[in-house]
């Protein structure tokens, strides 16, 4: 399975948030009937999605972090990044990354590419992290208009992620990225979204890891 799979068949099997929801009546995906495994709900997701739409602050928040394998350097840090798409506004702040000169960038992840930061992605940088005065890092600059952000990535300072590769990474979550119409078939209402978490179930059980 690819990395792009892996990541639709988790999200959609798992909500939003690893909520645990009601089993509903089984799904029929691509003329074949897939278990339901109780962890997504169209209708609930729909309402829960609704509820937290109502609430929810217009800055998108993503949380960084390191993946071991994947990550260019062995590092125990993290920290998280606030984007303020009306005031075109990017604050981030990271511990526990070692000395050196690092970078923010914001991605713009293509429709068809991969997961992880590709050259097809839009990415731009947000400018280099500081250090304060407890030894943390802070990072903030402008947002270019128009542009639809899924993740963010921290790299050594000139180094860019799609080429020289990421030392965190961070996404939206997936309420942010169905509010922001990233995520295909959640603009088709309650209907859409059956039909891609039966495209999920369906990834997860018959797609070999």
């Amino acid at each position: 399975m690819t990395l792009s799979r892996l990541a639709l068949a988790t999200a959609l099997a798992a909500g939003a948030g690893w909520q645990f929801l009601p089993a509903p009546p089984a799904v029929r995906a691509d003329s074949h009937e897939i278990p339901n495994t109780g962890l997504a709900d169209s209708a609930t997701l729909v309402q829960l999605f609704n509820q937290w739409r109502s609430a929810a602050p217009r800055t998108m928040m993503l949380a960084l972090g390191a993946f071991p394998g994947l990550s260019a350097e062995n590092v125990s840090a993290n920290g998280t990044v606030a984007i303020d798409a009306t005031a075109g506004k990017a604050v981030s702040r990271v511990d526990g990354l070692p000395a050196g000169d690092w970078e923010l960038w914001l991605i713009d992840n293509a429709a068809d590419g991969t997961t992880l930061p590709d050259a097809r992605d839009r990415v731009v940088s947000v400018g280099r992290y500081r250090r304060t005065e407890d030894g943390g890092l802070a990072a903030e600059g402008d947002v270019p208009a128009g542009m639809t952000i899924d993740r963010a990535a921290v790299t050594r300072a000139g180094r860019k992620p799609a080429t020289d590769g990421f030392v965190l990474l961070g996404s939206a979550n997936l309420y942010e990225r169905m509010r922001a119409g990233m995520v295909a078939g959640s603009d088709g209402g309650e209907a859409g979204l059956r039909r891609l978490i039966a495209r999920g179930r369906s990834l997860f059980h018959g797609e070999a890891f």
